[in-house]
């Protein structure tokens, strides 16, 4: 080998040894670019389920304090049937912020829950209430939980952090798309966000403005999850409270007694005598009266209704009933309750066979006519059709009693009351 030829050696393995070095550095690099990559995107995922986890102590704060937030009035309600809201669930205007502090000391997250999440700084909860609907049957409580900044990749962490305030981002912070995707996949469905648009939140539940979600103006890249109940099966089932009309499409069946301050509608029309196969069941008839079934068939309960007894004397006033619609008609009946009868010419009839001794002196007119004058000494039997006739009658005339003859000492009982008409 020559001189020459051995140099030529030397530096083909030099070179050999920097092309190496270069690959080695470009592999490592490589390398450590896809761990940073891989942690990136479990603190995305991290982040949506830190959010879904947020969202799950929203919707145990809106199911415990449903009624506080839809303004419904529990003043009446048993004591303790509701449970004491915190003051941020009292709240009369149209929206609300709740931080995830105030979850945790309403108990709606566990105390040792971090208040700031893997990317983006934290979290607050927005709470909207459907403007003029509460208490009724539209009013709707959404609820938000947005990301404070743009999701970017990890930014240093300085020990000062306050967890109820939301400071402006870092100037000039850029989002990343990339990240925003896994965190959108971790909200299972749930998430929103503002990428494409800074002015609008579009997921697959929600397309809300910026403004209503309090980002600031051309901020984008934040995560929105909604936390609505309507976003879940809440509004199928019915609950304490509840304001809205119920409609069941079967027999309810209940174990305790039913209470109404209203109440109680039977839409039925049944007919007086016809058949029914529940006995003891109420219903109303075809004229509006309340009937029950009995012996196998429908019996009108209320065909009459009193609503007065009144112990009158003659020429008393009597008052008349106020019976409900047409279908019922008022009637006054009244029957004699003590009589006081004197009983002059007419009104004494009184017949029988006399026998006995006449002393006296007398005469017999032309028209056959016996006048007898003296002292008779004897005794008067009556005849089996003998009678003794008193004559009292009682009515209710142009509102008044009205007895014939008209005693001072009788009395008459006036029933009063509503009948049904047919």
């Amino acid at each position: 080998m020559t001189p020459m030829s051995g140099k030529r050696q030397q530096g083909f393995i030099l070179e050999s040894l920097l092309v190496a070095l270069l690959i080695i550095g470009a592999l490592a690099y490589a390398q450590s670019r896809t761990l940073i990559m891989e942690s990136n995107q479990a603190l995305a995922e991290a982040t949506g389920t830190y959010m879904m986890s947020v969202r799950g102590g929203v919707l145990k704060a809106l199911t415990t304090y449903e009624a506080a937030l839809g303004l419904v009035d529990t003043s009446k309600a048993p004591a303790g049937l509701y449970p004491t809201p915190p003051a941020w669930a009292v709240f009369t205007g149209d929206e609300q912020t709740v931080q995830v502090r105030d979850l945790k000391q309403a108990g709606m997250l566990s105390n040792d829950f971090p208040e700031r999440m893997p990317l983006g700084r934290s979290v607050y909860i927005k709470l909207l209430r459907t403007p003029g609907l509460c208490p009724g049957i539209g009013c709707e409580v959404r609820a938000f939980v947005v990301s404070c900044w743009p999701i970017t990749e990890p930014l240093p962490r300085t020990a000062a952090f306050d967890s109820t305030t939301c400071p402006a981002a870092p100037a000039n912070l850029k989002f990343s798309e990339v990240l925003i995707h896994s965190v959108m996949t971790a909200a299972q469905g749930f998430g929103g966000e503002n990428t494409r648009d800074a002015t609008k939140v579009r997921g697959t539940l929600m397309t809300v403005s910026e403004t209503l979600m309090g980002i600031p103006a051309g901020s984008g890249g934040h995560v929105v999850v909604a936390a609505s109940l309507n976003a879940t099966s809440f509004n199928q089932f019915v609950r304490q409270g509840d304001t809205r009309p119920i409609f069941l499409n079967n027999t309810l069946q209940v174990a305790g007694s039913i209470s109404t301050d209203t109440g109680l509608l039977l839409n039925t029309k049944v007919e007086n005598g016809q058949p029914c196969d529940r006995e003891g069941m109420y219903a109303t008839s075809l004229l509006g009266n309340l009937a029950q079934c009995q012996g196998g068939q429908w019996f009108e309960l209320t065909s009459y209704v009193v609503t007065s007894m009144q112990s009158l004397a003659n020429g008393a006033a009597v008052t008349q009933p106020i019976c409900p619609g047409a279908n019922m008609t008022a009637f006054s009946y009244a029957s004699l309750e003590k009589t006081d009868v004197t009983m002059t010419g007419a009104d004494v009839n009184v017949r029988g066979n006399v026998s006995g001794t006449f002393g006296g002196s007398g005469a017999v007119s032309q028209n056959g006519t016996v006048t007898v004058s003296g002292n008779y000494s004897g005794t008067v039997v009556s005849s089996s059709d003998s009678s003794i006739r008193v004559s009292q009658s009682v009515d209710v005339s142009s509102g008044s009693v009205v007895m014939t003859p008209a005693n001072p000492n009788a009395r008459a009982m006036v029933v009063s009351g509503c009948r049904t008409n047919g």
